[in-house]
């Protein structure tokens, strides 16, 4: 008798614990379906009232009966949301839920698009379940950035050392430009980045940083790919950062920023909008915008017809992103708190703790000047493309998957990597 009392307890204690998982999953949902039941049950016992007034008898049970039934699923639906909000933002999140949810099998990732990531010096790639993995290039120095070409053929790959255009189709790989052609070899360090890709795929524009202990310079140059010849801006009196194509593929913008002194002018920035035509090279300050921020809105650059192509920042690839939260193309969102817990949101609000991730003292790295004593084992997160999957890299297991919707975890390789990206033209085109 008293092993089916256990045997009882146990079974009402584990449905308990799905049915809460569950409902958690599903929370807006749930909300919804609440609130819903309530309404209808108010015009219920309205109509039922009104039912009764006429009729006088009969129906007075009837109306009660379905008052208690809307009091007690009312109160129970509060109860249990405010037993679900309490388990998700004040309950501590499940430190060991990693190590148990962790498998092997993939074979539930529903999607086989192509996955990249660097590792090391070499850019790799497989599917999203883990498969058909391949080497994709090898540079002789660490990669930093790879970014794909608007219409899926071409991928600009930067190294430290190198900067090198690969077909996709072919695998044909060609230099464009090489730190040592460019003064390596006199004593220059230097870095090549702000990679990006002219609207029609036929053009590229670069940096290239370079520095000594005495002096540093910066120059910004463009690539043709039929005509394989490449042009220099004039050398600004400073930095360009981060220069945008218009959608026409005609003309280089960057931006300026200049401080003012609130004292004297109502706004304490001034933003120079500046155009380099490509048939020219010459910088012209085309608006001049004051501003709270330093930041632009588009429509205050659609307003002056000045239309960029800004798809390009989601095509680029490799260089760490400083972003507390990531936002899928679902709409969900997922973030690290401060307590170090990898949390969901679903729609919007209601935020779901996944689990705790684990912070540890790497080997070979110099805490004295940093802000945190450790690092989290997981690191380089991100969302697939289809919004269902997030990858990541572990320090122990390499590069897992996560689907944040039913809690499942699986091991994609051993290997390790980061800059996880992905052809968009390409899926796009699969689409189709």
């Amino acid at each position: 008798m008293k092993k089916i009392i256990n045997y009882v307890s146990s079974s009402i204690g584990v449905i308990f614990a799905q049915a809460t998982e569950f409902v958690s999953a599903n929370f807006e949902g749930f909300l919804y379906a609440t609130f819903g039941i309530i309404f209808m049950g108010i015009i219920i016992h309205l109509s039922v009232f009104i039912s009764g007034q006429v009729q006088r008898k009969g129906l007075y049970f009837l109306k009660d009966v379905f008052r208690n039934i809307v009091i007690f699923s009312s109160l129970a639906m509060i109860f249990l949301s405010a037993y679900i909000y309490w388990m998700n933002f004040h309950y501590p999140a499940d430190e060991d839920y990693f190590l148990r949810h962790l498998t092997p099998d993939t074979n539930w990732v529903k999607s086989e698009n192509t996955v990249y990531f660097i590792k090391g010096s070499e850019l790799r790639s497989m599917k999203e379940n883990g498969e058909a993995q391949q080497l994709v290039f090898k540079d002789s120095y660490p990669i930093m950035e790879y970014v794909f070409s608007p219409d899926g053929s071409y991928l600009l790959i930067a190294s430290e050392g190198n900067l090198t255009l690969l077909h996709l189709s072919t695998g044909k790989t060609e230099r464009i430009d090489s730190l040592k052609e460019l003064g390596e070899e006199k004593g220059l360090q230097g870095v090549i980045n702000s990679l990006s890709w002219s609207p029609d795929s036929k053009k590229i524009s670069y940096e290239v940083a370079q520095w000594s202990a005495v002096s540093g310079f910066d120059n910004l140059y463009i690539y043709d790919l039929e005509k394989k010849n490449k042009s220099a801006l004039p050398n600004p009196s400073r930095k360009i950062s981060s220069p945008f194509w218009d959608l026409q593929g005609k003309s280089l913008y960057y931006l300026r920023y200049e401080a003012n002194d609130v004292t004297y002018a109502p706004y304490p920035y001034d933003i120079k909008v500046v155009e380099v035509p490509l048939d020219t090279l010459y910088a012209r300050v085309v608006a001049r915008i004051p501003s709270d921020s330093l930041k632009v809105p588009i429509q205050n650059l659609l307003v002056r017809d000045i239309k960029l192509f800004l798809e390009g920042e989601s095509m680029s690839f490799g260089r760490k992103r400083d972003k507390k939260t990531l936002s899928s193309s679902r709409g969900s969102v997922v973030g690290i708190d401060s307590s170090d817990t990898l949390y969901f949101i679903k729609d919007n609000w209601f935020q779901k703790k996944l689990f705790k991730v684990e912070r540890r003292q790497l080997v070979g790295v110099d805490y004295r000047y940093k802000v945190s004593n450790s690092d989290l084992v997981i690191d380089s997160i991100e969302w697939l493309p289809d919004g269902r999957y997030l990858i990541m890299d572990h320090i122990d297991f390499g590069i897992v998957v996560l689907d944040p919707y039913l809690g499942k975890i699986g091991v994609l390789t051993s290997e390790h990597g980061r800059g996880f990206g992905w052809n968009i033209a390409a899926i796009k085109k699969a689409k189709r």
